[in-house]
């Protein structure tokens, strides 16, 4: 069985077997990802003020820039422990 997907070469099989086109648009897509973001910030910002309040600003802006950088739960599998 072969579904109709836009990729090339038309004869690949996408994973799952099953290409379900976008139905949001480009505007919806960048408004919801910057909007989840903007609360996962603004709630980390929160809890970073309240928990350290004598903390700079240029270390809550550290804080958020490595939330946004490295949320990450658990190191990659390919990342190499350190030899101690």
């Amino acid at each position: 069985m072969t579904t109709s997907h836009p990729y090339y070469p038309k004869e690949a099989i996408l994973s799952g077997e099953i290409f379900t086109p976008n139905t949001w648009s480009v505007f919806r897509l960048i408004s919801t990802f910057a909007a989840c973001w903007t609360f996962i910030l603004l709630t980390t910002l929160i809890v970073v003020r309240r928990v350290y309040p004598q903390l700079k600003i240029s270390d809550q802006a550290l804080t958020l820039w490595f939330v946004l950088s490295k949320h990450e739960a658990a190191p990659h599998k390919h990342d190499k422990e350190m030899p101690g």
